[in-house]
This record gives structure tokens, C-alpha cells and sequence, in this order.
């Protein structure tokens, strides 16, 4: 350091601060700019570095500027990232929003479909089945045939039906015979290119009972003959209830 400073006397006093640029060149260094060699006061010592103090005042406020207007920039471009990242992110959180509503709706949409097929499905399967059974039920016995039994019935919608029925035929057949009047009385139903298909795992529901009104009796147990049923044998009044009505009534 004595050599680099050039020291040839002591005590040795340098005061050292940061250059000016120089043109051509921003970059700053640490130079000698006083020195104090040999015995000195107290007073001599404080004098001399007062006055560096004074002359160097102006370029120390001139460094100390440019050093705020460093850090005021510094702050400016972190505030201007902070905000650029701000609004990327929220721009990723629009099209994240974006992409999830599109896949929500597309999933909605297929699912609709999907419950749509399932409904007409099970609207052709019901069909199929209704006029197998329609195809299936034994025709109506002729008037002069004994062991049967007549039964008048009022439909869901005001209309007197009367059948006669065998006595050895399950009540079952009762129900289909409602379930497919349409089909008798609808002769494009009737004759209608739906394929007449049994569908073994296919349990079709019946939406409506039979009632025989004198006293109230529903008429369940459909696997039972309608010979052992007293309420429909020999003959009998019955009403249609669709369920909804029946458990209305009930209740």
C-alpha cells in the first residue's frame, strides 16, 4: 500500500474517494485525492479534510444523484416486471378459465347426448318390447267360450273398454292388454317397421293399476290366475289409475 500511495513520510494521512468519469467512459474508481504526511495537529488534520470535504461536496452530490436515479430506475423496471408478470398471470388465469368453461360445457354437451341416446334407447327398447307383448297376447276368446271372465274397463282418459279373458290366463295379460291398446287402436302403431323384440333383461313398469272400485281393491300379483283373483272373477268393473293418481288418492 506505501508503494502503490508513494509514502516517504510519516505519519501518513490519505484521503481517498471515488474519480469522475471520464469522457468516453462511465466507470468510476477509487483515487488519492489528499494526503497529510509528517507530524500535524489536530486542528491541521480536521482543516484539511473540511476543505476536501467542501471541493469534493459537488461531485459526491453529483454521485449520490445518479446513484437515486440507478435506484429510481431499478424500482421503475421491477414495478413495470411486477406489473408485466401481474398481467400475464392473469391473462394464463383467463384462458385457464377459458379452456375449463369450454372443456365444462363440451362435457355437458356430451353428457346431454349421452342422456338423450340412453332416453330414445330406452324409448325404442320399451317399443320393441310393448308390441311383442302386443304380438304375443293370446286373442280374445269368442263369446260361446266358457272359463272366461268379462271385464269392463275405464281408461285414464274417460273411454269404456269391455274384453272377455280366459280364467287360466295370468292377470299379466290384463295389464299388457291396457298397456297396448294403443297399439290396437292405432293401426299405424300397430303395423309401424319398430321390430317386435322380447328383451330378457328388459323389466318393463307399468304406469298405471287397475282398481276394482266396489270395495277398493288394487288388483296386484300379476303371475296369479285371474280365475283365483275374486275380484275380476267371473266378471268385474275395473279403472285405470295411472300411479301418480293412485298414490294421490291414497294419500
Amino acid at each position: 500500500v506505501a508503494t502503490t500511495l508513494q509514502t516517504v513520510r510519516y505519519p501518513f494521512i490519505g484521503l481517498i474517494a471515488l474519480s469522475q468519469p471520464t469522457a468516453g467512459s462511465s466507470a468510476t474508481k477509487m483515487v488519492l485525492i489528499d494526503r497529510i504526511e509528517g507530524p500535524s495537529t489536530a486542528e491541521q488534520i480536521i482543516q484539511r479534510l473540511s476543505q476536501q470535504v467542501t471541493r469534493q461536496s459537488t461531485a459526491l452530490e453529483h454521485l449520490r444523484a445518479e446513484r437515486r436515479e440507478r435506484e429510481l430506475a431499478r424500482e421503475i423496471r421491477q414495478q413495470q416486471d411486477d406489473a408485466y408478470e401481474q398481467s400475464l398471470r392473469a391473462d394464463r388465469e383467463k384462458a385457464r378459465q377459458k379452456t375449463e368453461a369450454r372443456e365444462a360445457a363440451e362435457r355437458q354437451k356430451l353428457e346431454q347426448e349421452r342422456i338423450e341416446a340412453e332416453r330414445v334407447s330406452a324409448l325404442e327398447r320399451k317399443e320393441r318390447h310393448l308390441k311383442f307383448l302386443f304380438e304375443n297376447l293370446p286373442e280374445e276368446p269368442a263369446a260361446g267360450e266358457s272359463g272366461c271372465a268379462r271385464l269392463s274397463f275405464k281408461l285414464w282418459n274417460g273411454e269404456r273398454v269391455i274384453r272377455r279373458f280366459r280364467g287360466t290366463e295370468p292377470i299379466e295379460h290384463i295389464y299388457v292388454f291396457v298397456e297396448t291398446i294403443e297399439f290396437r287402436e292405432s293401426g299405424s302403431k300397430a303395423s309401424s317397421q319398430t321390430k317386435a323384440e322380447e328383451h330378457v333383461s328388459y323389466t318393463h313398469e307399468y304406469d298405471f293399476v287397475l282398481i276394482s272400485p266396489f270395495p277398493r281393491t288394487k288388483i296386484t300379483g300379476r303371475t296369479k290366475l285371474i280365475k283365483d283373483e275374486p275380484a275380476l272373477w267371473p266378471s268385474a268393473s275395473l279403472v285405470v289409475e295411472l300411479v301418480g293418481e293412485d298414490e294421490a288418492e291414497e294419500n
